[in-house]
C-alpha cells in the first residue's frame, strides 16, 4: 500500500536518471525508446521486415544503446523449469502456423488480384483493337520487296543492275 500512495503525490517513477536532471544520456525521451524496441520486437515476433525505421537515425541508434543497457530478461528464470520452456515452444509454434497460414492466405489474395488486374488490362487492350488488327500490317510490295520479280537468288544478283 505504502508504494501506490507514492504515486498519489505525483511522484512517478522513470527509468534511472531521466527527469532527474542528473544526466539522462539520451535525447529521445525513454517513452520513445521502449516504443520503438516494443514494435522492432514485435515486428521480429511476427516476422515483419523493418521498413519504417531508419536505422541509422539517432532515435534508432539510442534505443539499440538503451536495449544494451536494459536487456530483455533472460529465458530463465522467466521459465523455472523445461516443462515451462517447452510449454512456451509449442504455443510459439501454434502461433508461428497460425502466423504463417493468415501470410500464405494474404500472399494468393494478393497475387490473385495481382493476376486478375492483369488479364482485365489484356482483355481491355484486346478489346479496344478492332480484330485483325493487332498492329500496323504492310505486304511485300507495300514494303518494297517485289520490286524486281526475276531477282530470286541473292546470293547470285543479276549482271545488270
Amino acid at each position: 500500500m505504502e508504494e501506490i500512495d507514492r504515486f498519489d503525490g505525483g511522484a512517478i517513477p522513470t527509468q534511472p536518471h531521466q527527469g532527474s536532471g542528473s544526466g539522462w544520456a539520451y535525447t529521445h525521451s525513454e517513452h520513445e525508446l521502449a516504443s520503438l524496441l516494443h514494435n522492432l520486437d514485435i515486428n521480429t515476433h511476427f516476422r515483419m521486415p523493418n521498413v519504417y525505421y531508419q536505422t541509422q537515425g539517432t532515435l534508432y541508434s539510442e534505443a539499440m544503446s538503451y536495449r544494451q543497457q536494459f536487456p530483455p530478461p533472460p529465458f530463465y528464470p522467466r521459465f523455472p523449469s523445461p516443462e515451462a520452456w517447452n510449454e512456451y515452444r509449442q504455443a510459439d509454434q501454434v502461433e508461428y502456423q497460425a502466423i504463417m497460414d493468415r501470410n500464405e492466405a494474404v500472399f494468393y489474395e494478393q497475387y490473385g488480384a495481382h493476376m486478375k488486374a492483369q488479364e482485365e488490362q489484356r482483355a481491355a487492350a484486346s478489346a479496344s483493337t478492332p480484330a485483325g488488327h493487332g498492329g500496323p500490317m504492310f505486304t511485300y510490295g507495300e514494303l518494297g520487296f517485289d520490286d524486281s520479280p526475276g531477282y530470286q537468288n541473292f546470293m547470285d544478283p543479276p549482271a545488270s543492275g
